[in-house]
């Protein structure tokens, strides 16, 4: 940027008292603003941890063509300026960047308001899908492999704003280049922090994560700018290291990229059977994951049970191309690049050809040995550690689960269920589903007993969370009492295609209970599953209105709830509710990702005619409550959607599901 007045130089020797003072004030406000927002975050804006990671991927931004620029602008602008003017005119400058992010993330939160969107499966996928792309044709671009230009600034701003007095034309400056790093390459802002904004429907909490996402970009501009008012451009080491950080950037972008596209493409069952979130919950423990990747958008899913249905999200692909496709993103780039070096070396002076030609042999030996890595580590181990062992691990999960949580007789020792149809599975067409049991050696479970007055409950609930089935083998004309065997079939017929998360829950003579969770395809034409946000207390259901009461106004993560429903009938109390299955109300507790379900159950109060229940959810997000009660010979079937909130350190680890018998 050209500087059309003159700078009066001033003289610094070591800086005064005064500006040191000033220096250590502004840090401590700026944690102070930073530790009461992430504060806000754990009640208003989803979880703290959450901000934390959107704050360090703002910190990310300054090796990124949409920010590093600024760097040249801000460092020029306030260097030989006084103390005073300096440290106002970098105030002003991160002032206008911040304010401009802020409006764009309260228009994305708005956008999302009006799409009505929370949770979505497809939208996600999408997003991960277009944010790898566009990640790997920036780094493609970045190795000079491809001509892509990535969004930048190129130093051209309104003549209007050089115009102005120093500090408005940095607060202007900031507010007009803020503008830029909108579209920033980043894979992982276009991939989480976006579709968090997006998914929470709030221009609020859009303000506020684009608020801390512009904090994380200016910290490291306002440390370049408080050196250059000292005296020192610290821009030249950047200019100095440029081509090696672009690299760097490049290639960790492309494999981030990658994994994003993939994901996008093949969905989380892919991500499942490819052992990659195995291995990252052994590194960093599942919630820890989950919460930097935030609660509305980044819920990958909380179990590990084989995956059912073998096609993708997006184009139906196979699920088992997946990895071969995430290796190839990677492999692919790195053959190709050592191809364009040994083009270019016909263009290397003949003196250094000698040099080049030596250090492409170890670059490529270099690229071998990653090839080596990927193919083995990713392409064989990981899958296979999945696919041989996921039943233990589930059972080892659960078994700590039952140790550490509730003393509660349940277990996924030896449990699996199988899920098979002779006919296809096809939306509004009647089906029945048949259902294998086997132990983890495949042998076939044959020693099932009554539970609820039924030998097997089977609990299906849709994608978009809108429905839902409690049925039972006993619901077959065909079911014999007192079977031995251990397939069980289950007349059914759903609205919708889509995916269906299905509950398999029963109870084994001398184990107690045992449920396994798995996927359901149904066929007809994929749909856009949007869930709708509702967090009403008072609904009617079957001409009965029911109230579900809870003792807190804010439920916590890993906290007991007091659950509490209140039932009329033409605006009298129903007292004389039946017990329904052995039970005066069934409930199942399902998040929007319905990556876990847990069955549960309610008991009458003798004072009054409520129904009280109790249930830890044990992460944050949003949760849907489905009940049901008989009264006079009628079932009714109730639902409510609750907001958990996190807890800000958490220390209770995602759940699977367990049977509460207690209730």
């Amino acid at each position: 940027m050209d500087q059309t007045e003159e700078v009066k130089e001033v003289a610094k020797t070591r800086p005064p008292l005064f500006f040191v003072l000033l220096v250590i004030l502004l840090i401590g406000i700026f944690i102070s603003g930073l530790k009461w927002i992430f504060t806000l975050g754990a009640s208003d804006v989803g979880s703290t941890s959450f901000l934390v990671f959107d704050y360090a991927v703002g910190l990310t931004m300054i090796f990124l063509p949409c920010t590093l620029p600024l760097a040249f602008v801000i460092v020029p602008m306030v260097m030989g300026r006084s103390y005073q003017k300096g440290i106002g005119m970098a105030l002003a400058f991160g002032l206008g960047v911040t304010i401009t992010l802020s409006f764009y993330g309260a228009l994305i939160g708005l956008l999302g308001q009006l799409l009505g969107i929370h949770q979505v499966e497809t939208a996600k996928n999408i997003l991960y899908a277009v944010a790898g792309f566009l990640a790997i044709l920036f780094a493609l671009g970045e190795l000079g492999l491809i001509k892509f230009q990535s969004p930048t600034y190129g130093g051209g701003v309104p003549q209007f704003v050089l115009k102005q007095k120093d500090l408005l034309k940095a607060l202007l400056l900031g507010l007009f280049l803020g503008n830029v790093g909108v579209g920033c390459p980043n894979p992982l802002f276009n991939a989480v922090i976006i579709p968090q904004i997006v998914a929470t429907g709030s221009p609020f909490q859009g303000l506020v994560i684009m608020l801390v996402q512009a904090l994380g970009r200016i910290t490291p501009l306002f440390i370049l700018a408080f050196l250059a008012i000292l005296g020192i451009n610290a821009t030249s080491f950047l200019v100095k290291h440029k081509e090696k950080v672009t690299q760097v950037t490049a290639w960790t972008t492309l494999f981030v990229g990658g994994f994003l596209l993939t994901l996008g493409v093949f969905g989380h069952d892919w991500w499942t059977l490819s052992g990659i979130h195995s291995l990252g919950e052994k590194i960093t423990q599942e919630g820890t994951i989950t919460d930097l990747l935030g609660s509305k958008v980044q819920q990958f899913g909380h179990t590990h049970s084989a995956p059912v249905g073998g096609s993708s999200w997006l184009f139906g692909l196979p699920i088992s191309l997946g990895t071969p496709v995430l290796i190839i993103s990677w492999v692919f780039p790195m053959l190709w690049y050592l191809v364009k070096r040994e083009k270019n070396l016909v263009s290397v002076p003949q003196e250094q050809q000698a040099t080049e030609r030596k250090y492409l042999g170890l670059l490529t030996w270099f690229f071998v040995s990653i090839f080596a890595i990927i193919i083995t580590i990713v392409g064989f181990l990981l899958p296979h550690m999945f696919t041989a062992h996921w039943s233990e691990k589930a059972t080892d999960r659960h078994d700590e689960e039952m140790n550490t949580v509730q003393n509660i007789n349940a277990t996924t020792s030896d449990f699996h269920s199988v899920l098979s149809s002779q006919s296809e599975i096809q939306a509004s067409k009647p089906f029945v589903l048949k259902i294998s049991l086997y132990d983890k050696k495949g042998l076939p479970i044959t020693d099932l007993q009554l539970d609820h007055e039924r030998i097997l409950h089977v609990i299906l609930v849709s994608e978009d969370l809108n429905e839902f089935k409690h049925v039972h083998p006993e619901d077959s004309k065909d079911f014999i009492v007192g079977t031995q065997a251990n397939e069980f079939e289950v007349p059914l017929t759903v609205s919708k295609a889509g995916r269906y998360r299905v509950l398999i829950d029963g109870s084994r003579k001398g184990m107690g209970g045992v449920f396994d969770t798995v996927w359901l395809e149904v066929s007809g034409g994929k749909q856009l599953v949007a869930i709708t946000k509702d967090l009403s207390r008072t609904r009617i259901f079957d001409g009965y209105e029911v109230t579900l009461g809870i003792d807190s106004d804010k439920i916590k993560a890993g906290h007991d709830s007091h659950l509490n429903y209140s039932i009329k009938k033409d605006g009298i109390a129903v007292f004389d509710t039946d017990e329904y299955l052995g039970a005066d109300m069934h409930l199942v507790f399902a998040p929007a990702d319905l990556s876990t379900m847990i069955h549960a159950h309610g008991m009458k109060e003798k004072t009054d005619s409520s129904i009280e229940a109790h249930e830890t959810f044990s992460f944050p997000g949003l949760w849907k409550i489905y009940g049901q009660f008989q009264h006079k010979g009628k079932v009714v079937t109730t639902e409510f959607m609750v907001e958990v909130e996190q807890e800000i350190n958490p220390m209770v680890q995602p759940q699977t599901h367990m049977d509460d018998h207690g209730h």
